[in-house]
Order: C-alpha cells, then sequence, then structure tokens
C-alpha cells in the first residue's frame, strides 16, 4: 500500500454543516491517529473519522481549498434554485402537473 495522504499532528480544515439547516462553515482539525488496514483511516480531534476518499472533498490541507469547496457548494445551492424555478416554469408553459424532477 502507499503511503498516508497526512500524517499524525497535522492540521486539516474539514467542512460541516450546521444541524438541521443547508449552510456550512470550515473547522480547523487535528489529526490524532492514522490506522492501515489495507487502507488508512484517518482520526481526528473532534471525533471525525475519514478515508483518502474524503481528502479534498469534505477534508483538506489548506483553508483556501476548503474555502472554494464551500463557494462551490454554495453556488451549487443557487444553480438548484435556479433549475427548480425554470421547471415550474416550463411545467406551466407545458401543462405539466405530475412530473417534477427533484
Amino acid at each position: 500500500m502507499g503511503t498516508p495522504l497526512l500524517y499524525e499532528g497535522e492540521t486539516m480544515y474539514r467542512i460541516r454543516k450546521i444541524t438541521k439547516q443547508d449552510e456550512y462553515y470550515i473547522a480547523e482539525i487535528k489529526c490524532i491517529s492514522i490506522q492501515d488496514y489495507g487502507h488508512y483511516v484517518y482520526k481526528f480531534d473532534d471525533g471525525y473519522t475519514a478515508f483518502d476518499r474524503n481528502i479534498g472533498t469534505c477534508i483538506f490541507h489548506t483553508k483556501e481549498e476548503a474555502e472554494q469547496m464551500l463557494k462551490n457548494k454554495n453556488l451549487l445551492k443557487i444553480k438548484r434554485e435556479k433549475l427548480k424555478q425554470y421547471e415550474q416554469k416550463l411545467n406551466e408553459e407545458l401543462g405539466i402537473t405530475s412530473i417534477i424532477i427533484k
């Protein structure tokens, strides 16, 4: 197996969702242990456990990377709302009432 993508004691940045809201924030976390089970499992000081696939999607090496992902998440939220509005308008124009894309 290859080498771990981070090391114990390394500070990382995690995108966290505010409970029951569609809002996110960036938390600074520290890797407290790494286990090799044929794949790496990273444990952090906030109780979060992650795998290699989580690095670059919800855990980042720099705050700037996390901020960019958070910006993308917010833009995606706006895009979904605009698509939903467009779909409603299009359904009205076509007289469609039973088909709604989610």
